[in-house]
């Protein structure tokens, strides 16, 4: 999905995520969908968000909007894939920050996703940069946990 250029696959999961969680409720009270942001030069170096794919296939599903400009990652890390959870840490610490776009986010509730989680660095390095936003509620999804 990631490596191989199939935005499809995050796309196909979406939907079928979306599908398996609402039939238990689980997006009831969500306002918005967050994926996790990519660097302009990784986007264009891949070609495509995997996460922001995953996203639409949850929107498309449920029918919660996509917000893609609150937040933007800085900084192009390096890949995590081979890193442990402290060089996974420190690899993202500061590589996301808000953007002038998240006023009309304040008090809503939003679903952060991303593809895989594995130490839950980049997740909580970017919901620390979107818990500045007053009485902002932040949940998340993946679609893979890896160890």
């Amino acid at each position: 999905m990631k490596y191989q250029n199939r935005p499809d696959i995050a796309y196909s999961l979406g939907v079928i995520i979306a599908r398996d969680f609402a039939a238990h409720g689980f997006f009831e009270g969500i306002d918005a969908i967050v994926p996790i942001p990519l660097t302009k030069e990784r986007k264009r170096e891949r070609g495509y968000n995997q996460s922001e794919e995953f996203a639409y296939g949850l929107s498309e599903r449920t029918g919660i909007k996509i917000i893609t400009d609150i937040v933007q990652r800085t900084s192009f890390t390096d890949s995590q894939t081979h890193l442990n959870y402290y060089e996974r840490r420190d690899n993202v610490e500061h590589a996301f920050t808000l953007t002038n776009h998240h006023a009309d986010i304040n008090g809503k509730h939003i679903l952060l996703v991303d593809d895989v989680l594995t130490t839950g660095s980049t997740m909580t390095a970017c919901a620390k940069q979107l818990s500045q936003i007053p009485n902002l509620r932040i949940s998340i999804l993946t679609i893979g946990h890896a160890n």
